[in-house]
């Protein structure tokens, strides 16, 4: 049957000598080109988002050649994002996004094109920190992105959904379980400061809209990430704290700036739990893992005898915007929350870091740079 339907595409593409008597590779690897050629006369999304579903399926069916085919549909998703389409187009879209932000659908014409281009690449982190660092913070000040005009502020959250699932996907990939001995922990320790840089950024990205729907899916991915770091990263930062302190610093600094988001993000849902029933049911399973996180730094803080350059303070409260809250009654009701933290001026002015001998000193100072980006 397959070679049928491949007969059939191929009356367009080959002569009658190549079709009695070519193989099925040479058919897939001739019509996977043919509709390649077809991608630049699709003008509408809806047939956009159907071509890329049909090359894929034909991907499938490539045993040979099968990287420069991806390469060839990779470049069609690019393009297709970096296109733009013509208004009625985008109207659509929009309602398009509308229904899948309602749904939790992924399966909308854009999430299609980007899913596609962050699933054929090489490096998909790679891909995913470029949509969260370079194309989605366009959205701060524009109605839709200068670099992919298929994205705007109306189809921010599906697209946020489809990076952020990806994001979690390679996470537990490449620094899970299946990670456990195939890189040193060196290049462990590497991943993990690319992953936590991009996570900081993902959770930036809420700021943009900040909605339910957002905060929901950037609390959720940094649950799933924190737990896979707590599982198989401090192992790796407690191996290499020795040889590479400061990488290790980094780190921690960096997942505290994305730590900090979850325990805004729990108390906005706390405080709304009477509205969102659904919503606050996550704030346990992310305060046992904040808990876990705070009690296994600490505990690696204390293992190279400098437990008191790690210490608890207590937050300013922020909403969904990073806006800090000045309402004593909204301050009153989350006055609970503490999150650990490298002792930073930024949240606690009286840290006195003189009464620290030593290298425990030493220390405590790289860690007490100021970084105003280190609050939500």
């Amino acid at each position: 049957v397959l070679r049928q339907a491949l007969n059939m595409i191929a009356l367009r593409v080959g002569s009658t000598q190549f079709r009695t008597q070519c193989d099925v590779v040479e058919f897939h690897r001739r019509v996977f080109g043919y509709f390649v050629e077809l991608a630049v006369s699709v003008t509408d999304l809806e047939t956009a988002a159907a071509l890329l579903r049909l090359l894929l399926t034909v991907l499938d069916k490539t045993a040979s050649n099968a990287d420069a085919n991806k390469c060839r549909l990779l470049d069609v998703a690019e393009g297709y994002l970096k296109r733009d389409w013509p208004r009625a187009g985008r109207d659509k879209t929009a309602r398009i996004a509308k229904a899948a932000q309602a749904s939790s659908s992924l399966l909308d014409w854009h999430n299609t094109m980007l899913s596609v281009y962050i699933e054929e690449s090489q490096d998909r982190l790679e891909k995913v920190a470029y949509l969260v660092e370079d194309v989605l913070p366009e959205l701060h000040e524009n109605a839709q992105s200068s670099i992919f005009p298929i994205i705007a502020r109306e189809t921010l959250t599906p697209c946020f959904k489809t990076a952020a699932s990806y994001f979690v996907r390679n996470v537990k990939s490449m620094c899970g379980a299946r990670a456990g001995g195939r890189d040193g922990s060196g290049d462990q320790l590497s991943q993990w400061l690319r992953v936590a840089k991009i996570l900081k950024q993902l959770l930036d990205v809420v700021k943009i809209a900040a909605n339910n729907h957002n905060a929901s899916c950037g609390l959720k991915t940094a649950c799933e990430t924190l737990d896979v770091f707590v599982k198989y990263g401090v192992a790796v930062a407690e191996a290499c704290f020795k040889t590479r302190t400061d990488e290790v610093l980094l780190l921690v600094k960096t997942l505290q700036q994305s730590t900090r988001v979850m325990q805004h993000t729990c108390t906005h849902f706390k405080n709304n739990a009477a509205k969102h029933i659904a919503l606050a049911r996550q704030v346990p399973t992310a305060r046992r893992l904040l808990e876990t996180f705070i009690f296994k730094m600490q505990g690696l803080f204390s293992r190279f005898n400098c437990s008191e350059a790690f210490q608890v303070g207590q937050l300013k409260m922020r909403n969904l915007r990073g806006e800090e809250i000045t309402n004593e009654a909204d301050e009153d009701q989350t006055a609970d929350l503490d999150d650990g933290t490298v002792e930073d001026n930024v949240d606690d002015e009286d840290a006195d870091e003189d009464d620290q001998p030593g290298e425990l000193n030493d220390i405590a100072n790289r860690l007490n740079t100021t970084d105003e980006s280190a609050e939500f």
